[in-house]
């Protein structure tokens, strides 16, 4: 991406290939939105959009029409919180940004966890105070290692004209199965695009 410009930033970010860096481990885990505009990019007025070629690339690879889903989860989802803003859809040739989406999905391996960590009800003599947090070791903790889902899922935003970045966004927490609720992926991403800017009045 030519002359990327400075980037206003609305959330604690980490710098990596495209400047984000998140971790997608499933439905359970706590939802975080970053964003970043640029600092020239005047939404006001912008009418148009048209989408560049989006990527979902997962290791291991499901069957495609899972993969399928969940892009027009996203895409759909995208469309529907831009026209809240005040922006619109164009099949034309010329629109007033791009859009697109990154998203990698990848599933590790984690150490088991032979320790829990619990409180203390009772105070016994000697022992640590009531409501105390320690950490207890015993053989009945599950000692086989769990698989988690990591990944990362940003939306890019640039100018038509000179692909200059106009903004970005990114969830973390999100949904990326077609075996998890869609619902809570489209959440995520609209919960993404509310910090949109608006767009005319």
């Amino acid at each position: 991406m030519a002359n990327r410009e400075p980037i206003k930033r609305s959330g604690p970010m980490a710098a990596a290939a495209f400047g984000i860096a998140l971790a997608v481990a499933g439905c359970s885990a706590p939802r975080r939105v970053d964003t970043e505009v640029a600092p020239t990019a005047d939404f006001s007025s912008r009418h148009t959009f048209a989408w560049q070629e989006s990527q979902a690339s997962y290791d291991p690879q499901p069957p495609e029409r899972d993969v399928e889903e969940v892009k027009r989860a996203i895409r759909d989802t995208v469309v529907e919180q831009l026209a809240l803003k005040g922006f619109r859809e164009s099949q034309e040739a010329e629109v007033d940004f791009l859009v697109s989406f990154h998203l990698v999905v990848t599933t590790v391996m984690t150490e088991p966890e032979l320790c829990t960590r619990r409180h203390i009800i009772f105070e016994y003599v000697g022992t640590t105070p009531a409501l105390d947090e320690i950490e207890m070791c015993t053989g009945n903790v599950d000692p086989s290692p769990r698989f988690v889902r990591q990944g990362t899922l940003v939306v890019f935003v640039v100018d038509p004209v000179t692909r200059n970045l106009l903004w970005q966004g990114s969830v973390v927490g999100a949904a990326v199965s077609r075996r998890d609720d869609v619902e809570t992926l489209r959440g995520a991403v609209a919960q993404m695009l509310a910090e949109f800017p608006s767009g005319p009045v």
